[in-house]
């Protein structure tokens, strides 16, 4: 955590003395965060398959991060498909491949973890 001076009062605000230090430009870089961590819903696969010669026998969602609806509504992730290959950290080849027990429960458990927002979008 940063210290900032404590600026009396009684300064003249027109010496650049008064100026909030928050404001000021940070030329350090962003702190770098994890948040990763959280898996919302994980599934063992029904029908396993092979990517890129080890088997694939689980599927795990983790919960979207505010930068990945940011990234959705912005267009850098263009379908929702995109956001389900980041959430699940899967090629989108490898979401195509799910046989449909296993794709409709990964699709479904994606649907309950969008903002509310977003599957009313889809829906109407």
């Amino acid at each position: 955590m940063e210290d900032f001076a404590i600026v009396s009062d009684d300064v003249d605000p027109g010496d650049g003395a008064g100026e909030s230090p928050a404001v000021a430009a940070d030329p350090s870089p962003g702190p770098t965060i994890d948040a990763r961590g959280a898996v919302a819903w994980s599934r063992r696969l029904l029908l396993p398959f092979k990517v890129d010669g080890r088997m694939l026998r689980t599927v795990a969602l983790h919960y979207p991060t505010q930068g990945d609806i940011d990234d959705f509504a912005s267009g850098e992730l263009e379908t929702l498909r995109h956001v389900l290959c980041r959430l699940t950290g899967l090629h989108p080849s490898v979401i195509r491949a799910l046989r449909w027990p296993d794709s409709e429960a990964v699709h479904q458990a994606f649907k309950d973890l969008l903002p509310s927002f977003i599957v009313k979008e889809l829906e109407d």
